[in-house]
């Protein structure tokens, strides 16, 4: 995934807090975040097969977030996430 797919990624993720807000009522909804990541995936012209590997990514990024030391890109997912997560 290249840098510019990984910021429209994470553009449309902020739309959904469903997907990263732990205090979100929505946050444990599997429906929600079915129908979240359909929506996602329709606005970045994504298959059905890679919307998996998209889904997988951003856990991922996610948890280089929560778990910084874990890998090298976690400076980087920090400075993209940063602005919405309230750092």
């Amino acid at each position: 995934m290249s840098s510019f797919e990984e910021e429209s990624l994470i553009e449309n993720i902020r739309e959904h807090k469903s997907l990263y807000d732990i205090f979100s009522v929505d946050y444990k909804d599997n429906n929600i975040h079915e129908e979240a990541w359909e929506e996602i995936g329709a606005n970045l012209q994504i298959s059905d097969g890679e919307s998996e590997y998209m889904d997988n990514s951003w856990h991922a990024y996610k948890s280089n977030y929560y778990f910084p030391n874990n890998t090298l890109y976690s400076k980087q997912y920090q400075i993209l996430l940063g602005c919405f997560i309230g750092r």
